[in-house]
């Protein structure tokens, strides 16, 4: 699903549905420690190297939660190369 994000009237699409468990893998061959897990009512979530949290909610779309460290901006970075910024 379309999510607004980066500046006013940004709009990030992707061609297929984002799977966590893509973004993990991506994750992992960058050396950092992501753990899956499907919860109950659709919802997902990731967590990176015990301080970064990734959850995608029952109507799919991504949040990420975390304090503003490196590793945050190197998830962003990762979640946001799976999207085109309209």
């Amino acid at each position: 699903s379309p999510s607004c994000a980066g500046g006013k009237g940004s709009v990030m699409l992707s061609s297929s549905d984002v799977q966590l468990t893509d973004i993990r893998t991506t994750l992992l061959q960058r050396h950092m420690k992501a753990s899956y897990t499907a919860l109950p009512g659709g919802r997902q979530r990731l967590i990176v190297n015990g301080v970064v949290v990734v959850e995608r909610d029952d109507r799919g779309d991504l949040k990420v939660e975390g304090p503003l460290v490196e590793d945050f901006f190197e998830v962003r970075e990762v979640i946001y190369g799976q999207y085109v910024m309209l």
